[in-house]
């Protein structure tokens, strides 16, 4: 049986991809995955295959509003930090900045001239599985994706690179990996057949290297 974490949207050993347009609410629904890993509980009608520790990183809020949307979400569901055991750690990018892959200026002799070379911080990837292990950690949410790479996200061999390095992580670590990321404008409003992978935005390798991938959409 494959090692599923949360319904069949988390698996340890693998990565999945939620996406979804800017406001749809993306961010307050992966909080509440974290919460509901956490405490064991279904508080989002899917089977919870025990509680997990959960390492949740935001790159676009501040530790300020994180912590504020978290206890939200702990006072709406009845959640104390009893009921969370320490099995949540929050991070956000001004804390811990993560840039997993970067271009570096250099030469092509063969040509003659200064190129981009496409560079994975290994350091990085290690430094993530091994802080993992040792808070034994199971799921690591990243929101968003494009906080987490300095790459042409329009570029399929540049977010496939990407991606290998977090298939990297979630298997080096037997980690449940979760990547948030935006959508093409104009998809996913409720005016279209909805739930599509091609709504991702950017290079179509992002989708295709996850193993889960979750549309979420506005109602109509």
């Amino acid at each position: 049986p494959r090692p599923w974490v949360l319904g069949t949207d988390l698996i340890k050993g693998e990565v999945s991809a939620l996406f979804a347009a800017g406001g749809s609410g993306k961010s307050s629904l992966v909080i509440l995955q974290a919460l509901s890993i956490a405490t064991g509980r279904e508080l989002m009608g899917c089977k919870v295959y025990g509680k997990r520790t959960v390492w949740l990183w935001n790159g676009e809020d501040g530790a300020e509003e994180l912590g504020r949307r978290v206890y939200a979400a702990m006072q709406h569901y009845g959640i104390t930090e009893e009921d969370l055991g320490g099995r949540l750690i929050i991070q956000t990018g001004d804390s811990m900045p993560i840039n997993i892959a970067y271009e570096t200026p250099a030469q092509d002799r063969q040509r003659g001239k200064d190129v981009q070379k496409v560079s994975i911080d290994s350091q990085m990837i290690d430094w993530i599985v091994d802080t993992a292990n040792a808070m034994k950690v199971e799921v690591v949410m990243f929101d968003p994706f494009i906080n987490t790479h300095q790459l042409n996200e329009n570029d399929n061999v540049h977010v496939n690179i990407v991606m290998q390095a977090f298939k990297k992580i979630a298997r080096d670590g037997d980690l449940a990996v979760q990547l948030v990321h935006h959508v093409a404008k104009g998809t996913l409003n409720g005016k279209d057949d909805g739930g599509s992978a091609d709504a991702a935005r950017g290079a179509t390798s992002f989708i295709n290297a996850s193993r889960v991938g979750m549309a979420l959409q506005q109602m109509s």
